[in-house]
Protein backbone atom coordinates (compact mmCIF):
# COMPACT_ATOMS: atom_id res chain seq x y z
CA UNK A 1 0.00 0.00 0.00
CA UNK A 2 1.37 3.41 -0.97
CA UNK A 3 1.69 6.22 1.52
CA UNK A 4 -1.18 8.61 2.04
CA UNK A 5 -0.91 12.03 0.43
CA UNK A 6 -0.74 15.13 2.62
CA UNK A 7 -3.37 17.81 2.14
CA UNK A 8 -0.81 19.95 0.34
CA UNK A 9 0.18 17.09 -1.97
CA UNK A 10 -3.49 16.40 -2.73
CA UNK A 11 -4.05 20.01 -3.69
CA UNK A 12 -0.95 20.04 -5.93
CA UNK A 13 -1.86 16.77 -7.67
CA UNK A 14 -5.49 17.78 -8.18
CA UNK A 15 -4.48 21.11 -9.69
CA UNK A 16 -1.91 19.38 -11.93
CA UNK A 17 -4.46 16.90 -13.26
CA UNK A 18 -7.02 19.62 -13.96
CA UNK A 19 -4.43 21.85 -15.65
CA UNK A 20 -3.20 18.94 -17.78
CA UNK A 21 -6.76 17.98 -18.72
CA UNK A 22 -7.57 21.54 -19.78
CA UNK A 23 -4.58 21.49 -22.12
CA UNK A 24 -5.24 18.04 -23.60
CA UNK A 25 -9.01 18.42 -23.90
CA UNK A 26 -8.43 21.75 -25.62
CA UNK A 27 -5.95 20.28 -28.08
CA UNK A 28 -7.56 16.92 -28.87
CA UNK A 29 -11.09 16.95 -27.51
CA UNK A 30 -12.63 14.78 -24.86
CA UNK A 31 -13.19 11.65 -26.94
CA UNK A 32 -9.62 11.52 -28.25
CA UNK A 33 -8.05 12.17 -24.84
CA UNK A 34 -7.77 9.10 -22.64
CA UNK A 35 -7.10 8.83 -18.93
CA UNK A 36 -3.77 7.23 -19.87
CA UNK A 37 -2.90 10.38 -21.85
CA UNK A 38 -3.76 12.57 -18.88
CA UNK A 39 -1.82 10.63 -16.24
CA UNK A 40 1.21 10.33 -18.50
CA UNK A 41 1.28 14.08 -19.18
CA UNK A 42 0.62 14.87 -15.51
CA UNK A 43 3.35 12.47 -14.35
CA UNK A 44 1.16 10.47 -11.98
CA UNK A 45 0.09 6.84 -11.70
CA UNK A 46 -3.27 5.78 -13.05
CA UNK A 47 -4.29 4.61 -9.61
CA UNK A 48 -3.57 8.08 -8.29
CA UNK A 49 -5.98 9.54 -10.84
CA UNK A 50 -8.83 7.43 -9.47
CA UNK A 51 -7.99 8.62 -5.98
CA UNK A 52 -9.23 12.04 -7.10
CA UNK A 53 -11.72 11.40 -9.91
CA UNK A 54 -14.17 8.57 -10.59
CA UNK A 55 -14.01 8.94 -14.37
CA UNK A 56 -12.98 11.16 -17.24
CA UNK A 57 -16.47 12.68 -17.13
CA UNK A 58 -16.16 13.61 -13.46
CA UNK A 59 -12.80 15.21 -14.26
CA UNK A 60 -14.43 17.19 -17.05
CA UNK A 61 -16.99 18.56 -14.61
CA UNK A 62 -14.15 19.92 -12.48
CA UNK A 63 -12.41 21.26 -15.58
CA UNK A 64 -15.55 23.05 -16.74
CA UNK A 65 -16.15 24.51 -13.28
CA UNK A 66 -12.55 25.75 -13.14
CA UNK A 67 -12.75 27.37 -16.57
CA UNK A 68 -16.06 28.98 -15.69
CA UNK A 69 -14.43 30.57 -12.65
CA UNK A 70 -11.57 31.82 -14.84
CA UNK A 71 -13.81 33.71 -17.26
CA UNK A 72 -16.63 34.64 -14.89
CA UNK A 73 -14.63 36.93 -12.59
CA UNK A 74 -13.41 39.39 -15.29
CA UNK A 75 -16.85 39.31 -16.91
CA UNK A 76 -18.56 40.26 -13.64
CA UNK A 77 -16.02 43.02 -13.04
CA UNK A 78 -16.69 44.43 -16.48
CA UNK A 79 -20.44 44.14 -15.94
CA UNK A 80 -20.23 45.93 -12.59
CA UNK A 81 -18.33 48.79 -14.25
CA UNK A 82 -21.27 49.63 -16.55
CA UNK A 83 -22.64 52.93 -15.23
CA UNK A 84 -25.38 53.75 -15.73
CA UNK A 85 -26.90 50.39 -16.54
CA UNK A 86 -29.02 50.80 -19.65
CA UNK A 87 -30.74 48.33 -21.91
CA UNK A 88 -28.34 48.97 -24.76
CA UNK A 89 -25.29 48.73 -22.47
CA UNK A 90 -26.34 45.34 -21.08
CA UNK A 91 -27.25 44.07 -24.56
CA UNK A 92 -23.84 45.10 -25.89
CA UNK A 93 -22.13 43.43 -22.92
CA UNK A 94 -24.01 40.14 -23.38
CA UNK A 95 -23.25 40.04 -27.10
CA UNK A 96 -19.59 41.05 -26.76
CA UNK A 97 -18.94 38.69 -23.84
CA UNK A 98 -19.42 35.66 -26.08
CA UNK A 99 -15.99 36.51 -27.51
CA UNK A 100 -14.55 36.41 -23.97
CA UNK A 101 -15.73 32.83 -23.61
CA UNK A 102 -14.03 31.97 -26.86
CA UNK A 103 -10.64 33.12 -25.60
CA UNK A 104 -10.45 29.83 -23.70
CA UNK A 105 -9.59 27.13 -26.28
CA UNK A 106 -11.35 24.39 -24.35
CA UNK A 107 -14.52 26.39 -23.77
CA UNK A 108 -14.55 27.41 -27.43
CA UNK A 109 -14.03 23.83 -28.54
CA UNK A 110 -16.69 22.29 -26.34
CA UNK A 111 -19.30 25.00 -26.54
CA UNK A 112 -19.20 24.86 -30.33
CA UNK A 113 -19.18 21.07 -30.60
CA UNK A 114 -21.09 17.93 -29.75
CA UNK A 115 -18.80 16.79 -26.92
CA UNK A 116 -20.14 19.34 -24.48
CA UNK A 117 -23.80 18.60 -25.19
CA UNK A 118 -23.06 14.89 -24.82
CA UNK A 119 -21.29 15.46 -21.50
CA UNK A 120 -23.89 17.89 -20.21
CA UNK A 121 -26.47 15.10 -20.36
CA UNK A 122 -24.10 12.88 -18.37
CA UNK A 123 -23.71 15.35 -15.53
CA UNK A 124 -25.69 14.29 -12.49
CA UNK A 125 -28.65 16.44 -11.37
CA UNK A 126 -26.56 17.38 -8.34
CA UNK A 127 -23.68 18.59 -10.54
CA UNK A 128 -25.99 20.65 -12.74
CA UNK A 129 -27.64 22.16 -9.69
CA UNK A 130 -24.22 22.97 -8.22
CA UNK A 131 -23.22 24.89 -11.37
CA UNK A 132 -26.51 26.77 -11.31
CA UNK A 133 -26.17 27.71 -7.64
CA UNK A 134 -22.60 28.85 -8.17
CA UNK A 135 -23.68 31.19 -10.97
CA UNK A 136 -26.56 32.54 -8.89
CA UNK A 137 -24.30 33.30 -5.95
CA UNK A 138 -21.71 34.94 -8.20
CA UNK A 139 -24.29 37.29 -9.72
CA UNK A 140 -26.34 37.86 -6.56
CA UNK A 141 -24.45 40.87 -5.06
CA UNK A 142 -24.52 42.76 -8.37
CA UNK A 143 -28.19 42.04 -9.00
CA UNK A 144 -29.13 43.10 -5.47
CA UNK A 145 -27.28 46.38 -6.02
CA UNK A 146 -29.05 46.96 -9.32
CA UNK A 147 -32.41 46.22 -7.77
CA UNK A 148 -31.75 48.55 -4.85
CA UNK A 149 -30.82 51.29 -7.33
CA UNK A 150 -33.96 50.67 -9.38
CA UNK A 151 -31.92 49.73 -12.45
CA UNK A 152 -33.45 46.30 -13.11
CA UNK A 153 -36.74 44.61 -12.38
CA UNK A 154 -37.45 43.33 -8.87
CA UNK A 155 -37.96 39.75 -10.02
CA UNK A 156 -36.59 36.73 -8.17
CA UNK A 157 -32.78 36.80 -8.42
CA UNK A 158 -32.62 33.11 -9.35
CA UNK A 159 -34.91 33.76 -12.31
CA UNK A 160 -32.85 36.72 -13.50
CA UNK A 161 -29.63 34.68 -13.41
CA UNK A 162 -31.29 31.81 -15.25
CA UNK A 163 -32.36 34.21 -18.02
CA UNK A 164 -28.73 35.26 -18.43
CA UNK A 165 -27.54 31.64 -18.31
CA UNK A 166 -30.06 30.71 -21.01
CA UNK A 167 -28.60 33.38 -23.25
CA UNK A 168 -25.12 31.88 -22.99
CA UNK A 169 -26.52 28.40 -23.61
CA UNK A 170 -27.34 29.55 -27.14
CA UNK A 171 -23.71 28.94 -28.10
CA UNK A 172 -24.41 25.21 -27.80
CA UNK A 173 -26.96 25.44 -30.58
CA UNK A 174 -25.14 27.25 -33.37
CA UNK A 175 -25.67 24.36 -35.78
CA UNK A 176 -29.39 24.16 -35.06
CA UNK A 177 -29.79 27.93 -35.37
CA UNK A 178 -27.66 28.05 -38.51
CA UNK A 179 -24.22 29.61 -38.77
CA UNK A 180 -25.45 32.24 -41.20
CA UNK A 181 -28.05 33.45 -38.68
CA UNK A 182 -26.18 32.83 -35.45
CA UNK A 183 -24.58 36.22 -34.77
CA UNK A 184 -27.76 38.13 -35.51
CA UNK A 185 -29.72 35.72 -33.32
CA UNK A 186 -27.29 36.35 -30.46
CA UNK A 187 -27.59 40.10 -30.90
CA UNK A 188 -31.40 40.08 -30.97
CA UNK A 189 -31.63 37.73 -27.99
CA UNK A 190 -29.23 39.95 -26.04
CA UNK A 191 -31.52 42.88 -26.77
CA UNK A 192 -34.61 40.88 -25.76
CA UNK A 193 -33.10 39.83 -22.42
CA UNK A 194 -31.88 43.36 -21.69
CA UNK A 195 -35.18 44.98 -22.62
CA UNK A 196 -36.99 42.68 -20.20
CA UNK A 197 -34.57 43.11 -17.29
CA UNK A 198 -33.34 46.69 -17.40
CA UNK A 199 -35.54 49.62 -16.42
CA UNK A 200 -33.69 52.42 -18.25
CA UNK A 201 -33.34 52.95 -21.99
Amino acid sequence: MGRAFTLQEKAVIRKKVITTAIELFGLYGLKKTSIDDIVKAAGIAKGTFYHFFESKESLFFEVFSTLEDTVQKPMLEKLAAIKPLTRSALADFLYDSISILQTQPLLKRFMSGEDFKHLWHRFTPEQIEALSKKDIEAFRPLIIKWQENGEIITENIDVIVQMIRCYYMLVLHEKEIGTQHFNLTLKLMAQAVSNRLVMND
